[in-house]
């Protein structure tokens, strides 16, 4: 698998100062230890070149998705996040995760659901007369509508604990406990 990055949360250094048994002593013993968290995410890459808007909309284009080839195994994160390049315009992917503790100190997040369809090219009047905040909103309200239908309500998204909107970090959508 392709690594997006491997990125370094935070190195804390933690010093414990540890008076001896002894009431009368004044040594201290001074144990260091160096913590580095690391997190390694997989990467969905770029939408592929010459590529065509199929669908006339998000939801149509979800719904094509979610006819098309299902995750073999339990996914718990749909991840959708957005490419924007300018002689393309905006294209939306989608991939399910899984995230693995591998070591006290380190996790890795795996993508294993990736659909045929995993790009969506939008319209170009999609974004027309809109800043890119503005645009990266109105796909996050769209995909949040379309968790209200009866079409998300049967679908195997479902069955994931979460969707969320990589772009901004908003969640869209989580499994109510």
């Amino acid at each position: 698998m392709r690594k997006l990055y491997t990125k370094l949360l935070y190195s804390l250094i933690v010093i414990s100062t540890v008076m001896c048994a002894s009431p009368n002593s004044d040594k201290e013993n001074i144990i260091v230890d160096n913590v580095v968290l690391e997190e390694e995410v997989g990467d969905p890459g770029p939408p592929p070149p010459m590529m065509k808007s199929e669908y006339p909309t998000i939801e149509a284009w979800l719904k094509a998705v979610l006819d098309g080839k299902k995750p073999e195994m339990s996914i718990s994160t749909y991840k959708f996040g957005v490419f924007h390049l300018q002689e393309r315009g905006y294209t939306i992917f989608l991939v399910g995760e899984n995230q693995y503790q591998e070591s006290p100190t380190k996790s890795v997040v795996r993508i294993e659901y990736k659909p045929d369809n995993a790009y969506y090219l939008l319209p170009a009047d999609f974004a027309e007369g809109l800043d890119t905040q503005r645009v990266y909103d109105k796909i996050y309200e769209e995909i949040v509508s379309f968790t209200k239908t009866d079409t998300f309500k049967q679908s195997f998204f479902v069955k994931g604990d979460k969707l969320v909107f990589e772009t901004n970090g908003k969640q869209i959508w989580h499994k109510q406990q």
